[in-house]
């Protein structure tokens, strides 16, 4: 597992979390929602990690394909997630 890929999962059991002591049923579905799509994005961190030509060295120099190649877009840019 790598640092980011263990970043989204810590960032996925806060939002775990913050919906277990939510008292708004809406607001709780959200933050698992969240949780889920942090999971979804540490996934495909691991996937492109292994993917990675610095990932094997009888690959060194060669570049990574396009992202488009590893796994359809998510839909959203967990970049803009702040906890």
């Amino acid at each position: 597992m790598n640092v980011s890929s263990e970043r989204y999962r810590q960032k996925a059991a806060e939002c775990d979390r913050l919906a277990e002591r939510e008292h708004f049923a809406r607001i709780a579905v959200r933050y698992r929602d969240l949780a889920r799509r942090w999971r979804e994005v540490a996934q495909l961190a691991e996937r492109l990690e292994r993917s990675s030509p610095s990932a094997d060295p009888d690959r060194a120099g060669e570049r990574a394909p396009p992202l488009a190649q590893h796994e359809p877009a998510l839909g959203f840019d967990p970049s803009l997630i702040k906890l």
